[in-house]
């Protein structure tokens, strides 16, 4: 059986080096990329000369097709500012057919090119510093290469395009119909008459416009409209208000396979108006998003009005491993005893019980009460959880603590549950070998930011002894407490305990006196566990830290719980 190489990724010399492209330097490219391919190359006519028993010279141009029919099938040149000469020199390499001859537009030529193996297309940061024409015709010029890819993926972040831009590039969006698949355009400073325009082309009505599910849905039959495949969708800062909000949603109503695993619509300045819009379409595409992995609404503002809608989002998302809502503005008014938005977050994943690995909540005026259900969460997802972002909150250090708690209650358990399993182990088997690995901690966390939450002394407490008393948060790798209000003597027992994990503290407030009310009112008193000792008081959030006689009827418990918050959301 003949191997031959994958296809070659096409990147930039020294790509991360900013410069502006002249056409001699993009010769360099072309020449550069010429000898990557020439000896891969070389690398097939061997291996299929070494498979049949003859020499280079005796392969054929057809058997080297056919056992490489594509030489490149990604593409990157972002990072880089082109000329107008430039993508011109690049558009003639892309647009060459095998026998390096040049091609006009007839399609059966093109079709040979060796753009026309290429799937992946990353033209992110192309046109920093070129006057508006020049970046319009760079844009224009670099997308028609392409034109005859059948791209499933299109990178256009981090260029100021605007509706002009949109159709600069429509080779790359629109004339991908049939095979594109995931779309970022972030940073693009699409206003609402962009977005609009990017609605229209993922949803095949190609400029005729429409209000919503229906519209689309009467203007086409299916054919060729792109929202029926996305399985990645990217929108992030830019400026398209809540005009593109209602563009988003045209979107997401045409979104009728459960194929999106990839959602980002953040920091786009939307108002709660905006927000509602997107957080109803959100809700009206039900079991199309049963797939969903990653969801970014960073930076949106979900009010009363939206709030709703979310909860019954996020308690569907049983697949769901990243999570940001990050300045969302999920008030922690706490009218029902559950922590506020915050709190019917962590309920509504509660409920779905998805493998999350990704969490932030940041900014958002989060509680101790709104604390004690992301601890609650801490605990049911702490097997996959691995970073936890609720910095620039109000926990205070009653809710580091809680936090705290919930991380000891994990590793503690570990603690018991591998003596437990280690004491059978050596009734039945005798004792396990010298060195060998032992269980892995129900306890994921890899990054921990807890910075800005007015915490004191009470808190940095609750964080060493929970580090210290368990299994010491194996998998940690930095946590941020910066911001708060720790004294220097507990400034030093963070460093000792966290050594270099442990990020800067050069905002710390060593004169702050977060924890003054919280000792006059008693909140203080409880230090949490002691290193190596147990701790069988009820915690903040009413959960008891058992032995492991518990155990089964804790489970039953918690699943009761589920079922009946799944009822209560809905």
């Amino acid at each position: 059986m003949t191997t031959v190489p994958p296809p070659l990724t096409l990147t930039p010399p020294n790509p991360t080096h900013r410069e502006v492209v002249t056409a001699d330097r993009a010769q360099d490219f072309v020449s550069e990329w010429k000898s990557q391919l020439s000896g891969r190359r070389d690398e097939v006519l061997s291996s299929l000369a070494s498979s049949k028993g003859v020499g280079v010279e005796d392969v054929s141009e057809e058997d080297f097709r056919a056992a490489s029919p594509v030489e490149c099938d990604k593409v990157v040149l972002s990072g880089k500012s082109y000329t107008a000469a430039a993508a011109e020199v690049l558009y003639s390499f892309f647009t060459r057919n095998a026998n390096n001859s040049s091609h006009g537009d007839d399609d059966e030529d093109r079709d040979g090119s060796l753009a026309a193996g290429v799937t992946v297309l990353d033209m992110s940061d192309v046109i920093a510093s070129r006057p508006e024409d020049e970046g319009l015709q760079v844009l224009r010029v670099l997308s028609s290469a392409f034109a005859h890819s059948k791209l499933v993926e299109v990178n256009l972040s981090d260029n100021a395009m605007g509706s002009k831009g949109v159709s600069a590039c429509s080779a790359v969006l629109d004339g991908q119909s049939d095979s594109l698949e995931r779309l970022s355009l972030c940073n693009n400073g699409l206003s609402a008459e962009a977005m609009d325009e990017v609605a229209d082309i993922l949803t095949g009505m190609n400029g005729q416009g429409g209000e919503g599910t229906e519209d689309d849905a009467l203007a086409t039959d299916g054919a060729g409209v792109i929202c029926e495949r996305l399985t990645k969708l990217h929108f992030f800062n830019n400026m398209s208000g809540d005009g593109g909000c209602h563009s988003f949603a045209r979107i997401l109503n045409r979104c009728s396979n459960p194929t999106l695993r990839d959602i980002r619509f953040s920091s786009t300045r939307a108002s709660d108006e905006g927000s509602a819009v997107v957080a109803a379409a959100l809700d009206a595409a039900g079991a199309n998003l049963a797939k969903l992995e990653r969801l970014d609404l960073c930076d949106n503002t979900f009010k009363s009005s939206s709030t709703a809608a979310l909860f019954r989002v996020l308690n569907r998302t049983t697949r769901l491993r990243y999570l940001d809502l990050r300045d969302c503005s999920l008030d922690d008014e706490d009218v029902d005893g559950d922590g506020g938005g915050c709190g019917k977050v962590c309920h509504a994943l509660f409920g779905a019980s998805p493998p999350l690995e990704h969490l932030d909540l940041s900014g958002n005026g989060m509680t101790a009460k709104g604390a004690g259900a992301v601890a609650d969460l801490v605990e049911d997802a702490g097997g996959t959880l691995k970073c936890l972002f609720v910095e620039e909150n109000e926990l205070t250090s009653v809710g580091v603590k809680k936090i705290a708690r919930a991380i000891y209650s994990l590793t503690s358990a570990d603690t018991t549950e591998d003596t437990a399993k280690g004491t059978n182990d050596e009734s039945e088997e005798g004792n396990e070998q010298e060195g060998q690995e032992s269980a892995p901690t129900r306890c994921a966390l890899t990054h921990l930011k807890l910075g800005t939450n007015e915490c004191g002394d009470i808190g940095a407490r609750a964080l060493v002894d929970a580090y210290r008393a368990g299994l010491g948060l194996p998998n940690l790798t930095s946590i941020d407490l910066n911001g708060n209000g720790f004294s220097s003597e507990y400034v030093s027992e963070l460093e000792r305990t966290f050594g270099d994990k442990l990020g800067e503290m050069d905002d710390n407030d060593d004169e702050a006196e977060y924890d003054d009310e919280l000792d006059s009112e008693g909140e203080g008193e409880d230090e949490g566990p002691e290193e190596g000792g147990e701790d069988d008081d009820e915690d903040d959030v009413g959960r008891q830290v058992g032995g492991t006689e518990d155990v089964d009827r804790l489970a039953d418990e918690l699943k009761s719980m589920k079922v009946q918050m799944s009822h209560d959301l809905v």
